[in-house]
């Protein structure tokens, strides 16, 4: 028989134990409520399944053969470093300047369990548009007092078999300016769905993630209150990390510039009743073996 949302039962409870023990945080009260509809659709999502949300014989099979703990330990991801590495000029009368570019980004080897190809695109235009606006805002800045440079790598580590973070500071030179500002670069891209997954996603629907996060990060940055307020502007660099979700802050957002662009952690065992059971999952089970920025 099979198992969806709004069943109730031992057959349920046992199947929130099993998810429980692949870290899906889940009360295991055999209840198939919002939370274990995420957990088996994630579940399936990584296992190559139908996603559904419905446990019926080909995702009970799956369960049955360990087709999860399969695909933990046997995933492997490639990445490759990629480079754009190139002087320009923009003109904006009576003014040039030269724009020196240098970004590197990685670019992920299709795997035996996922495509990145949609992923892949989408960073690269990614990539394209941050140096397109450094362009045009250089040309606005531009005081003929030498170049303008945009420069630095956005480095990827693997959170889990089918999770990739992308994080990086760009550092952003306008001609003439006294020194450069960094630029924040923050992304996951889910390999199985090969698509980004946005901040909002990482938390169940109709979450309150920002007072969440504001609550965390008022401890370390209680000082400026405008740049903690609860709006999901504010809260926009999440990053998964297998201790938790960072949140990292503009320059000049929650401290002076000379910081650079701070951090704060919000651990798994702060937010776990907040998060999507699925992603707590895929992020936290520690190590999944491959590689970190370069293989």
């Amino acid at each position: 028989m099979a198992l969806q949302i709004g069943d109730t039962g031992p057959a349920v409870k046992d199947l929130q134990q099993y998810l429980d023990s692949l870290r899906f945080a889940l009360a295991q009260d055999g209840v198939f409520g919002p939370r274990t509809d995420d957990a088996v659709r994630g579940f399936q999502l990584v296992c190559g399944l139908v996603v559904d949300g419905i446990v019926g014989p080909i995702t009970q099979g799956a369960i049955d053969t360990g087709a999860w703990e399969s695909v933990r330990d046997n995933a492997t991801v490639r990445l490759r470093l990629r480079r754009i590495r190139r002087t320009d000029t923009t003109t904006i009368p009576p003014t040039s300047t030269d724009l020196e570019i240098d970004v590197k980004w990685p670019r992920i080897d299709e795997g035996h369990f996922f495509d990145a190809t949609t992923a892949n695109a989408n960073l690269e235009r990614e990539v394209e548009s941050l140096i397109s606006d450094f362009a045009s805002n250089a040309g606005l800045a531009a005081s003929g007092a030498g170049p303008s440079r945009i420069e630095g790598e956005i480095e990827a580590t693997l959170i889990a078999p089918s999770l990739v973070s992308l994080h990086g500071n760009l550092s952003v030179y306008h001609s003439g300016a006294a020194h450069p500002n960094p630029q924040v670069f923050v992304r996951t891209i889910d390999l199985a769905a090969d698509s980004y997954i946005s901040p909002a996603d990482f938390w169940m629907p109709s979450t309150d993630y920002p007072s969440v996060l504001r609550g965390i990060a008022s401890f370390t940055y209680d000082a400026n209150l405008s740049g903690l307020a609860p709006t999901a502007f504010n809260y926009k660099h999440q990053a998964l990390t297998p201790s938790g979700v960072r949140v990292v802050f503009d320059p000049y957002q929650v401290a002076p510039g000379a910081a650079g662009a701070p951090h704060v952690l919000a651990q798994w065992a702060k937010i776990e009743a907040y998060i999507r059971p699925s992603i707590i999952a895929r992020a936290a089970f520690g190590d999944p073996g491959g590689p970190g920025p370069h293989p």
